[in-house]
């Protein structure tokens, strides 16, 4: 138990308690009540009577930590976060109350601004869990897959990649990405290697700002072509995104500027994603994309180019402790456009029209993680058609 919460037993018994609240004094009643189902881990309880008096006005310290301790013992770190930022509002240097912030934020999938949090801890917070003492590295990733056509006049395309992400003096994360792609068809071979860097920047609030960058080299030498006479491709997508996370919701708007096969493009986005349960197991969301591109030889500006949209829907679910389950559709209406804040570069001169797939990631360890996906790309070369079944998987190491 809080030793805070000792001390105030002793009080109870003696004296009324007339913390000023926002809008009226706390009773007696408020405060023996909500300390009891908080002492008796009547956490569903708790939940109920806390929110019944917050909307009757009543609004103090203990209060707010004691809702935001039992919505994180339910794992609903998105609601606890909420009440435990409240509760510092009213007292700013408890210990306790900072560091359940930081792993309600961290548990949550916010570990940038939980970083940023731990910049002003106390000594007392910072060691009461050991926040200091965290690996500046959030995640690193391997992973490989295949795509295999449905037409012989393409052949099967391999990749693989490597992720980094880590946080800079607490302060800067950064995601880090190194993929390699090759694929033999009848018109040639390709060859290419990317590297995407993203920055995250928290703002404070829930807000965080993503500049990013992604270069694309690519090699392609037709099937009659001489290696002297190969084409080279040296491209870049620069983007940027706004974000802002609640205890339900999280949205995004950004955009990017593309060169990726010559033609400058314009690209905007918006995505919203769900947490109905204020808790990562379960979620849905959408990104709409409006892209505009340039097939003149001068520069034009975005405004004075005609529109084309895509849209991508998600849901992910847990099946298990261990199992997080995925599923995902995009549909595109024209031109091949860079998705995820620039993340993932579609270079193909052939269309993705609509892919839909699913992924999953089980935990086999608290520090490693087994990713997978499958998905069914389908493509569009002139009038005709053909599609992709793209196999992927991959290990992910989170250090502790």
């Amino acid at each position: 138990m809080h030793h805070s919460e000792k001390i105030l037993t002793v009080i109870l018994c003696w004296f009324p308690v007339w913390a000023h609240s926002q809008h009226e004094p706390v009773t007696l009643d408020v405060e023996k009540n909500s300390f009891e189902l908080y002492s008796q881990s009547k956490w569903d309880q708790l939940i109920t009577f806390t929110n019944q008096v917050l909307r009757k006005g009543y609004d103090y310290f203990y209060l707010r930590y004691r809702l935001g301790m039992a919505y994180y013992t339910k794992g609903q770190y998105r609601l606890a976060s909420l009440h435990l930022k409240k509760a510092l509002a009213w007292n700013s240097d408890d210990a306790a109350t900072q560091a359940y912030l930081y792993y309600s934020l961290l548990f949550s999938g916010q570990i940038n601004e939980a970083r940023h949090l731990s910049r002003y801890l106390g000594a007392d917070a910072a060691g009461t869990l050991n926040v200091i003492k965290r690996s500046s590295v959030n995640f690193t990733t391997a992973e490989g897959g295949i795509k295999i056509p449905n037409n012989d006049a393409f052949g099967a395309a391999v990749y693989s990649q490597v992720n980094l992400a880590h946080t800079v003096h607490n302060r800067l994360g950064l995601l880090h990405a190194v993929n390699t792609y090759h694929q033999t068809e009848a018109r040639g071979t390709i060859s290419q290697w990317q590297y995407f860097i993203q920055a995250s920047v928290p703002l404070g609030k829930g807000w965080n700002f993503s500049p990013s960058l992604h270069s694309v080299n690519l090699n392609f030498k037709s099937a009659s072509a001489t290696v002297a006479e190969a084409k080279k491709f040296n491209d870049f997508v620069i983007s940027g995104m706004l974000s802002k996370s609640t205890p339900y919701a999280d949205f995004s708007v950004g955009g990017g500027y593309s060169t990726v096969l010559v033609r400058p493009q314009y690209l905007q986005f918006a995505t919203l994603s769900l947490y109905p349960r204020g808790k990562p197991d379960f979620s849905f969301g959408a990104t709409l994309y409006a892209h505009q591109n340039n097939t003149k030889d001068a520069i034009v500006p975005a405004w004075k180019l005609s529109s084309d949209f895509a849209i991508s829907p998600y849901l992910y679910f847990t099946l298990s402790p261990r199992l997080v389950v995925g599923l995902n559709y995009f549909r595109n209406t024209n031109y091949n456009i860079s998705e995820l804040n620039g993340y993932f570069v579609n270079n193909s001169t052939d269309i993705t029209r609509a892919r839909y797939g699913t992924t999953f990631s089980f935990a086999i360890s608290p520090q490693w993680e087994l990713n997978g996906l499958y998905a069914q790309e389908e493509k569009q070369a002139g009038a005709s058609r053909y599609s992709y079944s793209i196999f992927s998987v991959g290990l992910r190491f989170k250090p502790l």
